[in-house]
């Protein structure tokens, strides 16, 4: 009983909400949105495949930049304990002047 007189007012609420019959619209803007629309797509799908091209470039140039800073850093730590395994091995050598290939052979397996 409760739902009908609800459904009964509302439907009252209805008959009284005044309703526009002749809705016109302005065609020319809604072009011109649509144009401004369609010219800031192309706009932004510009703009997307530049960053992605910059972002290409970026990350090549960090991972440059990283492996050439791994290899200076290795030279910088490592160049010195090779250099004295070097003469350290020259200095060992009977008749002072050493074999190469061993000695590489050697401290590369060590």
């Amino acid at each position: 009983m409760k739902f009908a007189v609800a459904a009964l007012l509302g439907y009252v609420a209805a008959e009284q909400i005044a309703v526009v019959e002749n809705i016109s619209f302005n065609q020319g803007a809604l072009d011109h949105a649509a144009s401004v629309g369609q010219d800031a797509v192309h706009e932004l799908s510009d703009e997307a495949k530049l960053n992605a091209k910059k972002n290409r470039e970026a990350i090549v140039d960090a991972y440059s930049t990283y492996i050439v800073e791994e290899h200076v850093g290795f030279s910088k730590n490592f160049g010195p304990l090779v250099k004295f395994q070097v003469e350290m091995i020259d200095a060992m050598s009977p008749a002072g002047n050493c074999d190469q290939k061993k000695a590489t052979k050697c401290v590369n397996a060590w």
